[in-house]
């Protein structure tokens, strides 16, 4: 039988040593909350061009790096492959989130999906409310998609025009073997006025060649070593030309 202090101690024990070393609380140590998952981030295959045709001071050579840089930089154009700051967060898990934020007198919605079986992302933006004149109501302005390793996507702008969807801009991007293909297509009233084709070598040399609708009015070259030719059409006929090196 076991005398009472050494029940005494046994039963007391466990509340010395809680004075002794100190008890603690989930308020004084409280769990740390798994951070949300973070969306996927909108980037295209990193391009390297040539350094001397980067440092060229030829006109033809600044107007090939302004289009490929304008071009692949989407800047301007409307579109949104992240939620700015005072977004309001409307749901967010491991594959989807979505965001919604005022701009201007129009509501914008931005959805972010994963799509693992496809090896695919894709970003949506819908808006609410008045642009350019045309009311709209939850209506699919951009839709873009893009496969994880980045070797292929597409863009593309809808607005609305007498209720009807209508293109107003087109990219598309690609890898055709080691080269790397971007296409920029505009549009107005839904007719095709503009492409912009960009390919861009393994070995860093590549082109410009821009249509005006479908005939060539522009192509440049360049080889790896960042010399370049040019030539400028007129309606499929050549004009003019010139190089750099």
């Amino acid at each position: 039988m076991f005398h009472k202090n050494r029940i005494w101690s046994v039963v007391l024990l466990p509340f010395m040593l809680c004075l002794l070393v100190g008890c603690s609380s989930d308020e004084e140590n409280p769990v740390t909350p798994t951070p949300a998952p973070q969306p996927p981030a909108f980037e295209l295959r990193k391009v390297t061009l040539p350094q001397k045709m980067l440092n060229s001071t030829d006109a033809m050579a600044k107007m090939a790096v302004s289009i490929i840089t304008e071009t692949m930089s989407f800047e301007g154009t409307g579109c949104v492959f992240a939620a700015p700051a005072n977004a309001q967060t409307l749901a967010e898990s491991k594959s989807a989130w979505e965001y919604s934020w005022d701009e201007g007198g129009v509501t914008k919605r931005l959805a972010i999906t994963l799509l693992p079986d496809l090896n695919k992302r894709k970003w949506q933006v819908y808006i609410t409310g008045i642009m350019d004149g045309v009311s709209y109501d939850n209506w699919l302005f951009m839709d873009a998609a893009q496969l994880t390793d980045l070797s292929s996507g597409n863009v593309t702008l809808n607005v609305k025009v007498n209720n009807r969807k209508q293109l107003l801009h087109y990219w598309t991007w690609r890898m055709d073997g080691t080269n790397y293909i971007f296409e920029d297509s505009h549009y107005k009233t839904g007719v095709l006025e503009k492409t912009i084709l960009i390919t861009i070598n393994s070995d860093n040399s590549g082109s410009v060649e821009r249509k005006v609708p479908i005939m060539v009015d522009l192509r440049i070259n360049w080889d790896s070593a960042g010399n370049g030719t040019w030539s400028t059409y007129d309606n499929g006929v050549p004009k003019d030309s010139g190089s750099w090196n």
